[in-house]
């Protein structure tokens, strides 16, 4: 059970990236008065935290309705999250370089909370790592705390945005950001071949 949550919350913490969160948020409030980022920070996590939990409790549901088999679902996000690991490895900085924001939308919207926090990548492991096929109600209770606490730790980082970049600048949170891609390429890796194994199974039974 240990070596589960430690599994879970690496893929969550990877995949949502509080330390990439943070340098989006540097970047994009700059010009915004101290006293309004709390409020900001505050609203992109919450907008983030109900679309991971939305994606957390209906996702399996809505594969289930288009007839997508989750093994299919597990492959396909082990392959993205790979790609992802692969992009946060070899990326030339743009990890760390905020999206384009659009005019008349709130930052806490666009791109703090979608996709900064709530991604693709992060919408993938969620639905992941909570598998009603794999793991029993418990489990995936215990994945939704996991969650809980990583948005969290988002949260106290945006809090905290300026001192911390301020402390290890862009050069530690590329260093960070790489660490992090290794492991999330690893863990992909890993989840591709448990996909592949559950599929060759299925073809020889």
């Amino acid at each position: 059970m240990l070596d589960q949550i430690v599994t879970h919350f690496l893929i969550l913490a990877t995949t949502i990236d509080p330390i990439g969160s943070l340098c989006f948020f540097v970047a994009l409030t700059t010009s915004v008065p101290a006293e309004k980022k709390p409020a900001i920070a505050l609203k992109a996590v919450l907008i983030g935290a109900g679309i991971l939990f939305s994606a957390l409790l209906v996702g399996q549901l809505l594969l289930t309705y288009l007839d997508i088999q989750l093994v299919s679902f597990r492959l396909a996000g082990g392959i993205i999250l790979f790609l992802v690991g692969i992009k946060m490895v070899f990326g030339t900085g743009d990890m760390l370089t905020p999206p384009p924001r659009e005019r008349g939308h709130d930052i806490a919207v666009f791109p703090l909370a979608i996709p900064t926090i709530a991604g693709p990548g992060s919408i993938l492991a969620v639905i992941i790592l909570t598998d009603r096929n794999i793991h029993p109600l418990h489990e995936q209770i215990i994945t939704a705390a996991v969650l809980l606490v990583v948005l969290l730790i988002t949260y106290v980082l945006l809090l905290l945005a300026r001192p911390i970049h301020h402390v290890i600048g862009d050069t530690g949170a590329t260093v960070v950001t790489k660490l992090l891609g290794i492991l999330l390429a690893a863990m992909a890796t890993d989840q591709c071949l448990r996909a592949y194994l559950e599929i060759a199974k299925m073809a020889a039974a």
